[in-house]
Formats: C-alpha cells, structure tokens, sequence
C-alpha cells in the first residue's frame, strides 16, 4: 500500500503563517486549547499557559506529558513577553490576564480565529460538526489521511487512544477541523465553526443541545447553517443523520450533498453490520471493514470519516485498512476500573440520543449483567422539554444512580430542579432509582447500591471524570 500522497489533493507548500515567538494562552486547559498548544510546542513554537486550579483530566496530563509549563493560576504578569495571545471563550472581563492583554495592547486571538489566521487560509478544510460524535469522526478522518501518508493539519477536541497527538498545524493543504457551535470569545457570539472556512463539511447530526446558547431549534439551525453557507459549490456536506433538524440544515447546502445511513435511502449505505469480541464489522460500497471499537454509532461515524477521505482521493479499501487499527478516543466508553466483578465505565452521552445509543451498545457487549447508570447532570442537560425523553432511556437501566446538578448556580436559568424532575419521572416509570448527591459523596453513597456483576455507565462532567477512580478503590474497602 502506497504511502504516497494522492494526487488529487495540493500537497505542496502551505499557505499558513505559522507563529515565530512565544503564544501564551489564558485558558489553556480547555479541550481545543491543550490541544492546540500541543501542535505549536511540537512545532518548536514556545508556548505558555494559565487556568483555574481544578481538576481537568486529560488536558492536564496531555500538556504535562508534553512538558508544556502551565500555571493553574491566572496574574497579569504571566502575559509578559507573550507575542500572542489565545484566549479561551470562558474567560472574560475582569480576568486578570485578558485585563492585562487588552491594557498591553498585545495582539489576542479567539481559537478560530488563531487557526484561520495561521493555519486554514489557503487550505482544503474538512469541517466535522454535529450535535454528537464529531470528536470520534474527526479522529477517524485524521488517523486515515495521516495513515496515507498525506500529512494533514488537524485539531481534535480530545486525546485519542492511538499514538496520534490531539492536534497538529501546520499540515501539507488539508485541514482536519473538529467544529463546535460555542460562541467564540467574550465579545463574538458567532460558533467557533464560523471561522474554518470549509471545503467539506461532515455534518454528524443536529440534535437540541446548549440552551445557554441556544434559544430553542431556529436559534440552533442558525448556527449551524453559518458553517454550511460558507462551502464553495464545488463542496461537498456529508451528512449521517437523517432527522429533521439534520434535515433543515443540509438544505442551505449550494453543493453536493450525500447522506450516509444504514438505510436503503441513503446516498451511501451501510450494511450488513454486526458486533463481536473483535468490534464491529460492516460494509461500505463493497469494501469490508473492521475496527476495534464498538457501537452502531461509531459504524456511523467510520463510514462517513471513509467517505469524505474518499472525496478526497483515499481508496475505501485503504480507509478500511487504516481505520482497522484505530482504538477510539479517551472519555467514549473508558473501562474506568473493576473490583469483586463490578466494571465501571464512563462517557459524555448526557443527551437522550446518544445515552440510548452507548445503551443499545452497552446491551450487546454485556446481554447477561445488570446494567446501572450513574448520571450526573452538569449545565447542557437543562434541555427544556427533553426531561421526559431522557427519563424514558434512562428507566430502560436496571438501576439508576441520580447525582446533583453540576454546578447548580450555572444551572438555575436553565433547570436547576432536573435531578428532582427526573427522578420523579422515573419512579412514576417504576424504574429503581436513588439519589447520590454530589460528586465528593459519590464514594460513600454509590458503592452499596452495586452488586458484583454490575456493569456501571458513570455520565459525568469532563471535569469530574477523573475523580470516577475513587469509586472503584471504595469498592475495595
């Protein structure tokens, strides 16, 4: 199998303007942030950063494992001698380090606006955004072009499993993009994507989500449909969900459009999968595949990263190859630990949608063990109207574990009464269920509720994931 670049795609020198001095960045904890500072280290670019003394999980050990010097502190002299500054859109007036860039007068950037800058004018991007999934599918798409030997510059919105770092800039004229709807930076409201001008875009689904942004589903469609006007009529939106908020948005589309599904309707199909001990297995337009991950969503997602490599010149039977080794990203579905036959997992999948697909999942890998939920609201889950259909997936476990809101100040003008209301829901569904409290009570009230042969789904905050360990080393006790 070649490694050579195809054809097809402009491999030659880029057009970025990479940085020369340092880059400091305030908020450098953040998913993109890590992510991105990791690229500019690994490019010989000195990099700074601050954030808040509290846990963060991967990005702390992914900026310590590359040696990157952080302070879990902000003060205005930590700027100094910063040629550049990346600010993190949590971060606003009266934070000491923005007071002190905009007082200085040193040039600051918003992540996007940092990567169009530097990294993205000029370049074939491939944008993947959605409700659910577009970290998975990105990390599919880069691990693929970089198996090929093509070199991309790419930005993941998490660690994956794989030797691959997070990020890396500059690449050799394709771009992988991860794209979220957030608003930018403290003073621009438009989504991160708005800025990634892309050339493709791999729309994994528009689900209801962020109400803190969002005001209902025009609010939402409007965000999105800001990255979709942008791809050239020479573009191409894949699209893998066939809903019709998904819908609605590919029809602003002035390109090609294709949809990638299981069903006969689909533009590309998919068919016959099945799971086993070895992943899933699937076929895509006559070509096998089989990857070392699970789920009917990440066939899903595998089969549109293939796709939109294959618009881009990668045979499917080499996608096939490179995606056959492909271990997944940190945080979807991690065995947590086990003790006396109980396994704990976690994952994101605070969304009605993607909690019944890890379910779905869930049951297929484990048809014979109870299977118990431990969920933690946090600030996204204040979905208003959503409370009854999360209610319903969750009263299909055999026990639920409710915790309290996550930050319920944050929470208040959303649904600072979640917890209760559901709770209420599932007792009404005669689905067990008991209430847990806060995370640092989890230890004490979480173990006697578990059996051995349990298999436990912890949903929980990123924040608090890495705390989930002490609920195993209780059970030792």
């Amino acid at each position: 199998m070649s490694n050579s670049p195809i054809s097809t795609v402009d491999s030659g020198t880029p057009s970025a303007h990479a940085p020369h001095g340092p880059v400091h960045f305030v908020g450098i904890c953040g998913k993109g942030m890590s992510s991105l500072a990791v690229a500019l280290h690994r490019a010989g670019i000195p990099v700074t950063g601050s954030d808040e003394p509290i846990a963060y999980g991967e990005p702390v050990a992914l900026l310590q494992a590359e040696g990157i010097s952080h302070r879990l502190e902000f003060h205005p002299d930590h700027v100094i001698g910063a040629s550049k500054v990346v600010i993190s859109r949590q971060y606003s007036r009266g934070n000491p380090e923005v007071e002190a860039v905009l007082a200085g007068q040193i040039p600051y950037y918003s992540l996007p606006q940092f990567l169009l800058e530097h990294f993205l004018h000029g370049q074939k991007n491939l944008v993947v955004a959605g409700t659910k999934g577009k970290t998975t599918t990105t990390t599919m798409l880069a691990w693929i072009l970089e198996k090929e030997g093509l070199s991309p510059g790419y930005l993941i919105g998490g660690v994956p499993k794989d030797e691959m770092p997070p990020a890396r800039f500059p690449g050799q004229g394709l771009n992988v993009i991860e794209g979220d709807d957030y608003e930018t930076l403290f003073w621009d409201h438009s989504p991160k994507f708005a800025y990634y001008r892309p050339s493709t875009v791999l729309l994994t689904n528009v689900y209801p989500d962020h109400p803190e942004y969002h005001k209902g589903d025009e609010s939402s469609l409007g965000h999105f449909r800001t990255l979709i006007c942008q791809l050239p009529a020479n573009g191409l939106l894949l699209t893998g969900d066939d809903g019709p908020l998904t819908r609605q948005v590919a029809e602003m589309a002035p390109c090609l459009q294709l949809r990638v599904g299981f069903e006969e309707s689909a533009d590309i199909q998919v068919t016959r999968w099945n799971q086993d001990e070895n992943g899933i297995h699937f076929i895509l337009a006559a070509t096998e595949f089989t990857l070392p991950v699970t789920g009917r969503h990440n066939v899903l997602n595998a089969a549109m990263a293939a796709s939109a490599a294959k618009h881009h010149g990668v045979p499917l039977a080499h996608s096939a190859a490179h995606l056959a080794t492909f271990r997944g990203v940190q945080g979807r579905q991690d065995l947590v630990g086990s003790c006396d036959g109980i396994d704990l997992y976690r994952d994101l999948a605070y969304l009605p949608e993607s909690l019944q697909m890890v379910l779905e999942n869930f049951r297929l890998q484990f048809p014979d063990r109870r299977q118990v939920l431990l969920y933690q609201p946090f600030i996204v889950n204040g979905l208003p109207g959503k409370d009854a259909e999360l209610a319903a997936v969750m009263s299909q476990f055999d026990l639920v574990l409710l915790a309290d809101v996550f930050k319920p100040v944050l929470c208040a003008p959303v649904n600072p009464g979640f917890s209760d209301t559901v709770q209420g829901m599932l007792v009404a569904r005669a689905t067990p269920v008991q209430r847990v409290g806060a995370v640092d009570e989890w230890t004490r009230f979480v173990p006697p509720f578990l059996e051995p042969g349990d298999v436990v789904l912890a949903i929980a905050h990123p924040k608090v994931q890495p705390l989930l360990v002490h609920i195993v080393e209780a059970l030792a006790h």
